[in-house]
């Protein structure tokens, strides 16, 4: 499932922020880490960032990782776009900031042109100018998985299932319920909402029940939550609350939005979240199962 890794650099130490996620990742799942960059027109630094990409691949591989260094050419996510599809990359790492240190990155650039076209899972991670992380740091101990308790939901759950059995980290299953206190007429009979939040809770729980116990079985520690509140903000308080070392999502949400990255639940916790975010596809999930 994860057999081959793209980091992707563009030069600057904050897209080397990404540079210890793959690695450990690589180190812990056996992958093959290809290291690219991208020379875009008109590749006046065609020769740095050759020596600069063989560099970086010099150094990740005293740690024993098989890599590749490439060099690609072109508008940046179109290539990497390109060159994971034909080499069947399992899954790209990248920074949300990149060459410019914008702190929005994701949104009109580089990561969320990779974000919208990839076909394999993406995993982003959040840097800042005064963050540089360890490897003791990018360890997967605890690995948050929200879920709504639909299928498409579910679609990073085959996913996280490899990461844990491989890394032994723990599994925190949370799915948020959202409050209802309006009391709604319905043909003549007045229904409490907060009477069928009941209803919603319950049916919340049975459901991370069956998921927790379904991870069991297969040896992975896992435990799980139901919060009342707004999917979001109660995803980032509790990623930060329960010091996770990555959030893992669908961008496919209940209602099967194709685009739900963007304006939405996972959008908003990409850019609130300072956990690296694993992000996943609906059509992925069901590739892998098929």
């Amino acid at each position: 499932m994860y057999e081959r890794i793209i980091v992707a650099l563009d030069g600057s130490e904050l897209a080397e922020v990404a540079i210890p996620y793959a690695q450990e990742l690589a180190l812990r799942l056996g992958s093959e880490l290809d290291v690219v960059t991208v020379c875009e027109p008109p590749c006046e630094q065609e020769s740095m960032q050759k020596v600069y990409i063989d560099n970086m691949s010099a150094e990740l591989g005293r740690s024993g990782i098989r890599l590749h260094s490439v060099l690609l050419y072109g508008k940046a996510a179109d290539a990497i776009l390109d060159y994971s599809e034909r080499n069947k990359i399992n899954l790209i790492a990248m920074s949300t900031h990149g060459r410019s240190g914008v702190s929005r990155w994701v949104v009109g650039s580089v990561a969320d042109k990779v974000l919208r076209g990839a076909s394999c899972p993406v995993l982003l991670i959040s840097a800042r100018k005064s963050e540089e992380p360890k490897l003791e740091t990018v360890s997967l101990k605890c690995i948050l998985l929200p879920l709504d308790g639909s299928p498409l939901g579910e679609s990073a759950l085959p996913y996280v299932e490899e990461l844990a059995s491989k890394t032994n980290a723990e599994i925190l299953l949370l799915q948020v319920v959202t409050p209802l206190e309006r009391a709604v007429p319905i043909e003549g009979y007045t229904v409490h909402l907060a009477d069928v939040y009941g209803d919603v809770l319950a049916q919340a729980k049975k459901y991370l029940t069956k998921m927790e116990q379904r991870l069991k079985q297969k040896g992975i520690a896992a435990r799980y939550e139901v919060v009342s509140g707004l999917p979001a903000s109660v995803i980032i308080d509790y990623a930060r609350d329960k010091a996770v070392n990555l959030v893992a999502m669908s961008t496919h949400g209940r209602g099967g939005i194709s685009r739900w990255v963007l304006g939405s639940v996972a959008d908003k916790v990409l850019r609130g979240c300072g956990s690296p975010l694993l992000l996943v596809k609906a059509a992925q999930a069901t590739e892998t199962k098929a």
